[in-house]
């Protein structure tokens, strides 16, 4: 692994630690969390080589809600210019992640940053096959899973568990 990545885990970890996870649709993309999260995908997603060792750090964290929660959140980003990018930041995240938590909560949010791609006119379908081709077979039925849940599941699981009305309008 790279001297680079390490020290990007590194602050990756020491943000992990500072943030209030307790409001987690707050400040979305200006949070240090966000964006040292934001520095990890990128290079997660441009450097196929140091895909491996990402996953291995982030798995040995004991803070892999704080990306869980990442992925649910980056979606109210997704109206803005960058709004691909963030998307696939956040799929690249669940990657990161590689199944190291209770799958159900990493569906919860992969379906919510779905809808909320959806809902902000994105092909989710090519992102998420994308997110597919940088995972390892242990993430690939999760990722199909939320990529291929039934519009119906997809409102009642942003109902019970996504951000409400008011933050989806704020960030246009």
């Amino acid at each position: 692994m790279s001297s680079l990545i390490v020290n990007l885990i590194n602050e990756l970890h020491v943000a992990m630690t500072r943030d209030d996870q307790r409001d987690i649709w707050t400040n979305p993309g200006t949070r240090e969390l966000d964006a040292a999260i934001e520095v990890v995908a990128d290079c997660y997603i441009d450097f196929p080589s140091e895909r491996d060792s990402i996953r291995s750090e982030l798995s040995e964290t004991g803070a892999l809600w704080s990306l869980v929660l990442f992925v649910r959140r980056v979606g109210l980003l997704l109206k803005t210019a960058e709004g691909e990018q963030w998307l696939n930041r956040g799929l690249a995240v669940a990657s990161m992640i590689d199944a190291n938590c209770d799958y159900r909560d990493l569906i919860v949010s992969l379906v919510i940053l779905r809808s909320l791609a959806m809902d902000a006119g994105m092909n989710t379908d090519v992102a998420f096959d994308a997110a597919i081709g940088w995972s390892t077979d242990r993430m690939h039925g999760i990722l199909m899973n939320a990529r291929n849940h039934a519009e119906s599941d997809i409102r009642i699981t942003l109902a019970s568990f996504g951000p409400s009305l008011e933050f989806r309008k704020e960030k246009r």
